[in-house]
């Protein structure tokens, strides 16, 4: 097809390139057989049904006309590529010399709603894979016997690899039976050398934007207006939506205070970062390191410290007793928090955060973006799930069929094709920016650098137990002995831990059950695992690539029995991984729509004077989490496939064992059960088995 014919047929050259109406006009005839439709005909009369189909048309005629003025004013702006195929014609368009002409000549709304429009394509692209919204394959493929991948570091397969991460590793490559031809395409126009990336920075990031005030819907539908295949209030896909606004707006209905930060760190992921004094019998959030970094302009700094006091008192319906920020170390001031400040209460008042509000906010800024950059990326992506994948695809090459390796299948699902991909993209061509923090990408690998020299990462203290301890948090895990008397709770309850401990434990038991159905009965004195020869090069490996392993050798040795390959060891290392990469990797990846969807009460990124949400900067991020983060993958409850399980051994019990325990917790724990709409976790039907997106 030349340009002449995409010219004269804009409709067809967008069909080519992918591209489809906003909405499809809708079947309005009525089938007289179907008694639903014969119901509507008999309440509201013939006439009705002509006035639905009449809007119907209408509707299409309008989306039809607004696609072909898009169609002209870009063509007349840029003028129209020979038609090779869908990489070429969006490179042509996005290319900085076209980029910059449309941009010029539209509004920031516009612009908006343009890359949102092209946004539906490139969803449908990353999430239609695994047998997952209409996509034909299965949630998981086969390994294939002799297929290998290498495991390597990072600066031989990621471009911007920084030297730091040198001691790092992931795989050479994507399994091919984690291939999609969707993802790939995706892929190749979100590249090194693609403008389409820059293209989409300059328009949401570059372009001069408004501030807008503390309102909520006006900033949703904004930032979601052209975006078709979901709202952004509904749980769909891999999106919580964005109920974080609504329960926090309940939760502080419920208590009776403007204090989010404590309803918070009490409650959610976020108190993940919380340690305990029990000297003063305060909890302490402390992102003082978080100073060194300097904010992109115009945004508030990073860094601060608060104090918490545990009130039992507090009644907020759903649970009693809370967290109490009392205090706020930020920007060289200490704030004192009340509900009473009148500063406070006059700035929202106004649309404007002020006073320790403001600090308040600041810090949600900066405890958001060291989850992000230090949790998420550093850690879980970069430190264990690449690697994690990576060794046991190629330690068992020969051997798929091995029992570690069919126990190990879901848990290293798509890991490298999410971590190898998504670097180039980060940081390259500065997705990171406001998405992970609001730094520019030097200043965000120059803090990751930071925290891998002076807080490296141990192993052993990524078990439950120990981190608690580390936090001086281990008397708080469990829920909290009532009163008898009132009712009230005793101490806090650290409800993250208990989740994540909670599930420790059940991976540890997948774990006993899987080793005595495949090595039998005396699994637990080692003598079986140390004669199977495939294991013991994995542990190996493991050890030889991982340097989490390695430093708790160093410190810890006896944890891991001295790196020998005993059922403790195996068993330690196994369920800290499972747990880091699918259920915490969940907590701190899907169900952060809770605060990305949420800027008026967690901003991710705050502007200096705290006078509104800046459109920008939260437009990009909702766009970057939703088609990048948010991705529906394979889940723990899903149908297991057969090729994990052996009949000699009959260990598929095991799996149905874990799965109606996880079962039982989403409906009996109370720390499970407030998921959704009703808590600021993922529902535990909705927990993807690994770092798949």
């Amino acid at each position: 097809m030349d340009h002449q014919d995409a010219a004269s047929d804009p409709a067809k050259l967008f069909a080519n390139a992918g591209i489809k109406p906003d909405k499809e006009p809708k079947d309005t005839t009525v089938n007289v057989e179907d008694k639903d439709d014969l119901k509507v005909v008999k309440e509201y009369g013939w006439g009705f049904c002509w006035w639905v189909a009449l809007f119907f048309s209408v509707a299409a005629i309008i989306t039809v006309v607004l696609v072909l003025t898009l169609v002209v004013f870009v063509a007349g702006h840029c003028g129209v590529p020979s038609w090779q195929d869908e990489t070429t014609f969006f490179n042509f368009y996005a290319s900085s010399e076209c980029c910059d002409e449309i941009l010029n000549n539209l509004d920031s709304e516009t612009v908006f709603k343009f890359n949102n429009q092209g946004a539906n394509t490139l969803f449908d692209w990353m999430n239609n894979v695994d047998g997952i919204n209409g996509d034909p394959g299965p949630r998981w493929k086969a390994p294939i016997q002799g297929e290998e991948i290498h495991v390597v570091q990072y600066k031989e397969v990621v471009q911007t690899a920084p030297k730091f991460l040198a001691p790092y590793y992931t795989g050479s490559k994507t399994p091919s039976w984690e291939e999609d031809d969707g993802h790939d395409t995706a892929g190749e126009l979100i590249n090194r050398e693609s403008p389409i990336p820059d293209c989409v920075y300059s328009g949401f990031v570059q372009k001069t934007t408004p501030i807008y005030t503390l309102d909520h819907n006006k900033l949703m539908d904004a930032t979601w207006d052209g975006f078709d295949r979901m709202d952004y209030h509904e749980i769909k896909f891999a999106s919580n939506g964005d109920f974080g606004y609504t329960l926090v707006e309940k939760r502080q209905n419920d208590f009776n205070t403007l204090d989010t930060l404590g309803i918070l760190m009490t409650e959610t992921t976020l108190g993940m970062n919380l340690e305990y004094n029990n000297v003063t019998d305060k909890f302490i959030l402390n992102l003082e390191k978080l100073k060194a970094y300097s904010s992109i302009a115009g945004y508030a700094p990073l860094g601060g410290k608060a104090t918490f006091r545990f009130d039992a008192t507090q009644d907020g319906q759903v649970y009693k007793g809370r967290l109490v920020t009392e205090t706020i170390e930020y920007d060289g001031k200490t704030y004192t928090v009340s509900d009473s400040d009148q500063t406070v209460i006059d700035g929202l008042a106004s649309g404007k955060w002020r006073g320790w509000k403001f600090a308040e906010k600041a810090i949600f800024a900066s405890l958001l973006s060291q989850i992000n950059l230090i949790t998420h990326v550093k850690l879980i992506h970069l430190e264990l799930a690449a690697a994690f994948q990576a060794v046991t695809v190629n330690a068992f090459t020969q051997a798929t069929t091995h029992p570690l390796r069919r126990l190990l299948d879901q848990f290293t699902h798509r890991s490298i094709q999410a971590t190898n991909a998504n670097f180039d993209l980060l940081y390259h061509h500065k997705a990171a920016t406001f998405t992970l923090a609001p730094l520019n990408t030097t200043e965000q690998l120059k803090l990751m650098e930071d925290f891998m020299r002076d807080e490296p990462t141990y192993l052993h203290e990524l078990d439950m137990s120990n981190y608690a301890a580390v936090r001086n948090m281990q008397t708080f895990s469990s829920p909290a002995p009532l009163d008898n008397t009132t009712g009230n709770p005793s101490r806090l309850f650290w409800r993250w831990h208990h989740r994540s401990s909670q599930m420790q434990q059940l991976f540890s038991n997948l774990i006993d059950c899987w080793l005595e159905q495949n090595y039998g009965a005396d699994y637990k004195t080692d003598a079986a695992l140390y004669e199977d020869e495939t294991l013991k090069a994995w542990w190996q490996s493991m050890r030889d690539h991982l340097p989490s392993i390695q430093r708790t050798l160093e410190k810890n040795p006896g944890y891991l029995t001295n790196g020998e390959l005993t059922y403790t060891s195996l068993s330690r290392v196994l369920s800290i991984i499972m747990l880091w990469v699918s259920w915490i990797h969940e907590d701190v990846g899907h169900a952060a729509s809770y605060f990305v969807y949420n800027p008026i009460h967690t901003p991710m990124c705050v502007e200096q004077n705290g006078d509104g949400v800046p459109l920008n900067s939260f437009g990009f991020n909702v766009f970057g989490y939703r088609n990048f983060v948010f991705l529906e993958r394979a889940k723990f409850l899903d149908s297991p496939p057969n090729f994990w399980f052996s009949e000699t051994a009959n260990d598929k019990q095991c799996y149905t064992t874990f799965q109606n325990a996880l079962k039982a917790l989403g409906d009996n724990d109370e720390a499970f059960a407030n998921c959704g709409q009703q808590g600021f976790y993922s529902c535990v039907a909705d927990v993807e088995t690994a770092v798949s997106s």
